[in-house]
């Protein structure tokens, strides 16, 4: 009997639940504590079922339970291994003496005139600002004039689309959660480049949902190796950033960036619908990826709202329009306006004008 066994047994014996559940429990606990590694091999079910004193069937129910939590996959030929779960703990901030190296952020200024200008730029946002708007809570999902503005957009390709079913999100972080909720359930796999950004890695812990990190070379994102991942075990999603990676810097090459429509296309025969994809990217997918490939662009900067330190890769709601994109993010602009409502109203009307 192994030291997994043993432990099993005593934990099963003393637990109130029912044998089945207290065997995904325990396997549960022993990941979290580091016991159990990933892709570790666990007993065979009529082995631990003699070892447990329990019969096949309660057994083999522990073992379906713990895999429709995500904790373990039964693997033809190679038995029953642990899932790589993704564990991601608060970000923490790094002390005067450190480089935070989790997040892409530009160098905080150090001028004194500079910063006395920035406060009294901020000084000069919150005169103007409606201070009785700020405090209220915001309606969920934006006001019914932001998703109008957002169904009259969608009709150009979701006929008969209505407000109600718009969902207006406060940046892209919550945008990338409504995503992967929609795209991955617990257990199911998305994959990512191996240093990716930070915030995915905390969606995915949250969500259940494991990520598999891709190799990347210097020319960026290797593209047979998501090939063949989607060979092996094709993922829900692909997430890809080319464009100045978080937090790495990381530009993909002119010839890599080629490959991004050919990553595409594998992604729709490994049942993938779309991908997440920076404005400067849009027009190569459009030119040479299937039609029905679903492109959703974060950063959409109006044209009055591009600031210095901004992230690089924004483009104006026009232009990513024009480039192919089929759902806009746009977060910051909104959020950060002195009056959401007009910078929401604005945003519109640059989008009526491109699709005029």
């Amino acid at each position: 009997m192994s030291n997994h066994s043993v432990r099993w047994a005593v934990a099963v014996r003393n637990s109130d639940k029912p044998a089945y559940l207290a065997i995904a429990d325990t396997i549960a606990e022993d990941i979290q504590s580091g016991k159990l590694a990933a892709n570790q091999k666990l007993p065979p079910l009529r082995a631990l079922a003699k070892a447990l004193k329990l019969n096949f069937t309660t057994v083999a129910r522990g073992y379906a339970e713990a895999q429709r939590r995500g904790l373990i996959d039964a693997r033809a030929g190679h038995g029953t291994v642990v899932r790589e779960i993704v564990q991601s703990g608060p970000v923490r901030r790094s002390g005067a003496s450190l480089i935070d190296m989790t997040m892409n952020m530009p160098p905080e200024p150090q001028d004194r005139a500079l910063l006395q200008r920035m406060r009294e730029g901020l000084a000069a946002v919150a005169a103007e600002a409606d201070l009785y708007n700020l405090l209220r809570y915001h309606e969920f999902g934006g006001s019914p004039e932001e998703r109008e503005a957002g169904a009259r957009w969608l009709t150009r390709h979701l006929p008969g689309v209505t407000g109600a079913r718009v969902l207006v999100c406060p940046g892209v972080q919550s945008a990338l959660l409504g995503l992967f909720s929609a795209l991955a359930r617990a257990g199911d796999t998305i994959a990512c480049e191996a240093v990716t950004y930070p915030g995915i890695k905390g969606l995915a812990a949250q969500l259940g949902i494991r990520l598999i990190g891709l190799p990347a070379d210097d020319e960026g994102l290797d593209p047979e190796a998501f090939a063949a991942l989607c060979a092996a075990e094709p993922p829900k999603a692909l997430y890809c950033n080319p464009t100045f990676l978080n937090p790495t810097t990381a530009v993909m090459s002119q010839a890599r960036r080629e490959a991004v429509a050919e990553i595409a296309r594998r992604a729709l025969a490994a049942g993938c619908d779309g991908v997440v994809s920076s404005g400067l990217e849009v027009a190569r997918l459009r030119a040479e990826a299937p039609r029905e490939l679903i492109v959703v662009t974060p950063g959409i900067r109006p044209v009055d709202n591009r600031v210095d330190g901004d992230q690089k890769r924004v483009m104006t709601p026009a232009r990513a329009l024009q480039s192919g994109a089929d759902y806009l993010v746009v977060g910051r602009p909104i959020r950060d306006a002195a009056d959401p409502r007009a910078a929401a109203q604005a945003i519109q009307a640059e989008i009526a004008a491109a699709l005029a």
